[in-house]
């Protein structure tokens, strides 16, 4: 009975805010706005259903931003069905074939279901195109399963979606042509079918532009996965070579790291401030783990299989190789409920090693404040969490067995191989490691980048739709975020960059311009989804 209130609960309210986006195109055409005339190289925007979310709304509405900027936009209508709802997609099609009329003459169309393969399963791309999809119903399997330990359904789900993605593989290399694109603007980048439009844009030479959101803010990637921050290490080339700026991200960088170590940061991770908790025993080896279904870290591991491997490998090897304690971090963005997994971390030690001394577990609502850990510590183990970034700062050797986007810029240690993986491990311990000055200034950078000048705070993002969608077009294309977010894909610019740009700008006006998040802490159910 309660599934069926929500569906018409939902039923009704999707048709009342998707009337509300077929008159905010109505009020587009009828503006001045409508009259650029498009000119330069194609670029391509893909819009689908997504959990019954505000996604295609804002994919469309990014398209007709992009259009008012006078670029041939061509719309990738991807109404292939992904996932067991297959109601929910049904419903939600039809509004976006609603709203997708009213743009019929101004924009060339594309839907996926019409787009035929001649490829046969011999074919060359086809075989290779094999290994993607399996790799992305893997993955998509932990996202929806929520971790890698459920096993009741799993494999049923995963082959329903390995199933899935090869049709429409199959229909995105078709539609795909070389440098047709300038580049094809994509929502997420590994749920769904996102994963096989941003793989095969990178193969057709088409640069992958992504985006992913959360409740008041968005994060764009112009070149790469935005929920991995894949164009950090970009920015980064850039801003070291910038004249004038050193002293200023240093400062900036210890207002943010300071705010997170308190708890007082935007996402406000910590329970405690530094220094609340009892750690007098924790000393050893630091363990941070990812939420291990977030995008973020899916499909990351470089010398493991998964997240499971890496921890029970990891723990085994310290208990028999060394003295050290081993200390595990859950995240504590896993306490609100939707980041949590339902990977039981805990009762996995527990059950793989009984109760050891040497092996402390610290649980997402412990009231232990990680950074109280991280001075401790001799050594930290990152999968690709920020952590290993800030650990980096204060000078402490991290070592990472994942392809993160910090994980190749040399103030980490990074490993393979299980062989290199574990004597990075055992170098760590004796102390043949070290962190340098000029390593910890990288990390600075590096942190300023990706969590001062990354996220996008303001009006329009994909969890803010009912209000954009009741601003006054001309009003909504004017406002700071959406140039910043045009400029940035247009000019393949990372959004960080163009962020910092303006906030050294404005130093003189603003001592602490590095919180650009409003004063109190995002909600609870903050966590980017798409």
């Amino acid at each position: 009975m309660l599934k069926v209130r929500y569906r018409i609960s939902f039923n009704l309210r999707w048709e009342v805010r998707s009337r509300f986006f077929r008159n905010w195109i109505n009020s587009w055409i009828k503006s001045p706005l409508a009259a650029s005339s498009p000119s330069g190289h194609p670029v391509a925007v893909v819009v689908c259903p997504w959990l019954g979310t505000f996604t295609p709304w804002y994919a469309i509405a990014l398209a007709i931003f992009l259009a008012i900027r006078g670029r041939p936009v061509t719309i990738l209508m991807d109404d292939m069905l992904f996932g067991t709802d297959a109601r929910m997609h049904r419903k939600v099609l039809k509004s976006i074939e609603r709203a997708l009329r009213l743009l019929e003459g101004r924009f060339e169309i594309r839907w996926l279901s019409d787009v035929k393969s001649v490829k046969t399963d011999t074919d060359t791309t086809v075989t290779s195109l094999k290994h993607v999809v399996a790799r992305l119903a893997q993955l998509n399997t932990t996202w929806f399963m929520r971790g890698e330990s459920p096993a009741q359904g799993r494999d049923g789900y995963r082959i329903l979606i390995e199933y899935q993605l090869h049709g429409i593989a199959m229909r995105v290399d078709a539609c795909l042509q070389p440098n047709q694109y300038e580049y094809v603007l994509i929502p997420g980048g590994i749920y769904g079918s996102s994963g096989l439009w941003y793989e095969i844009a990178k193969q057709r030479g088409i640069r992958p532009v992504t985006y992913d959101s959360g409740a008041g803010v968005a994060v764009f990637s112009a070149d790469g996965i935005a929920s991995q921050l894949q164009d950090i290490p970009r920015a980064f080339e850039i801003l070291r070579k910038t004249n004038g700026v050193h002293d200023w991200i240093l400062s900036q960088s210890q207002i943010e790291f300071k705010q997170r170590q308190q708890g007082r940061d935007k996402f406000a991770y910590q329970i405690s401030s530094a220094a609340a908790g009892d750690i007098a025993d924790m000393q050893g080896i630091l363990m941070a783990l990812n939420s291990p279904w977030d995008s973020a870290c899916l499909g990351l591991h470089s010398a493991f299989a998964d997240t499971t491997e890496w921890i029970i490998e990891t723990v085994r090897w310290v208990m028999e190789h060394t003295d050290e304690t081993i200390i595990v971090r859950q995240h504590p963005a896993e306490r609100f409920p939707t980041a949590r997994s339902l990977d039981n971390v805990g009762k996995l030690l527990l059950d793989t090693f009984g109760q050891q001394p040497r092996i402390r577990f610290v649980a997402a609502d412990s009231p232990i404040n990680t950074y109280d850990l991280l001075g401790r510590v001799r050594g930290v183990l990152v999968h690709t969490s920020t952590l290993g970034v800030e650990a980096a700062m204060m000078g402490k050797v991290v070592i990472t067995a994942s392809n993160s986007y910090y994980a190749d810029m040399g103030f980490v240690y990074k490993a393979s191989s299980k062989e290199q993986y574990f004597e990075l491990i055992r170098k760590q311990i004796i102390g043949e490691l070290s962190v340098d000055k000029a390593k910890t200034e990288a990390a600075t950078y590096f942190y300023y980048l990706g969590q001062c000048c990354n996220w996008i705070y303001g009006e329009f993002n994909v969890d803010n739709y009912p209000a954009w969608v009741a601003t006054d077009i001309h009003t909504l294309y004017k406002l700071d975020e959406v140039q910043l977010i045009l400029n940035a894909i247009d000019a393949n610019i990372p959004i960080s960059i163009l962020q910092h740009e303006k906030k050294y700008s404005l130093r003189e006006t603003s001592r602490s311009i590095c919180v650009a998040a409003p004063s109190t802490a995002l909600p609870e159910h903050f966590r980017p989804r798409i």
